[in-house]
């Protein structure tokens, strides 16, 4: 399988965000075709329940994301390697490496569920607080149930419904929560593939890619030859590296085995 070009990366990503993004939008329409302040348990519960479908759906979407994009993007990673060592027998997915790939699914899917219910139980809050928020304002504002219940959609819409918040405080929609992890996972699976194969070789050392517009957290590992593991002493390792930002989310930087013996 030949390597896969930044386009087409961009656009296995793609796939996955946009189904995400007309999640969300899907949502929001449900939202606002439902008066939030009009309150009546039976209608609440058929509106939840329609979105909990849409919700339902988008985890589905992402296993068969996985399933499909994952085993290939790992192993064209790894065929980076046989490209530098012919002398490698042909690739195939033995078990460390198809165990490699499930891992790889798994934190994906996990991360887009996790996402998912999150969504959901804010979605179900929206609806609980809606007809007491209605209330409140209209006392004090004397905006009608329906204004409420406008304003509260046109809030969600703008700044989209929240999935994450990370380690900084910083508040992902599910829309580009899910961008990051597709665009975070296609990349991991593609390095995973060419430092297992790497491994496999019996090679410790690789040699990170050089760009043009590389970033500030990038620019310092250009060039650099990292050691997998660590048993290599005198290199920085890759989990160094990793934490000093190389390979963050939309990264484009990649590794290929470094021999020096041979590369000097």
């Amino acid at each position: 399988m030949a390597g896969y070009t930044l386009e087409q990366k961009q656009a296995i990503v793609k796939q996955l965000s946009d189904a995400y993004r007309e999640g969300e939008a899907e949502i929001l329409r449900k939202l606002a075709n439902g008066s939030l302040s009009e309150w009546s348990h039976g209608r609440y519960t058929q509106q939840l329940k329609e979105i909990r479908g849409v919700l339902a759906e988008l985890d589905a979407v992402a296993l068969r994301w996985a399933q499909l994009h994952i085993p290939g993007l790992y192993e064209a990673g790894a065929r980076v390697v046989d490209s530098y060592l012919p002398v490698l027998r042909d690739f195939s997915f033995t078990r460390l490496h198809a165990e490699a790939v499930e891992l790889l699914q798994a934190n994906l899917t996990e991360r887009l569920a996790s996402a998912t219910q999150v969504v959901g139980r804010q979605v179900a809050d929206v609806y609980r607080q809606a007809g007491l928020e209605a209330i409140q304002q209209g006392l004090v504002q004397g905006e009608t149930p329906r204004e409420v219940s406008k304003r509260i959609v046109g809030d969600l819409r703008r700044r989209g419904i929240e999935a994450f918040v990370d380690k900084r405080g910083k508040v992902w929609n599910l829309r580009t929560y899910a961008d990051m992890v597709a665009q975070t996972t296609a990349m991991e699976a593609e390095l995973q593939g060419t430092v297992n194969r790497t491994l496999e070789a019996g090679m410790d050392l690789a040699k990170v890619s050089e760009h043009i517009e590389e970033c500030d957290l990038c620019r310092p590992w250009e060039g650099r030859i990292l050691s997998l593991t660590g048993a290599t002493k005198g290199y920085p390792t890759l989990a160094e590296a990793k934490q000093a930002g190389l390979f963050h989310p939309r990264c484009l930087h990649a590794l290929t085995p470094y021999a020096p013996e041979v590369q000097g």
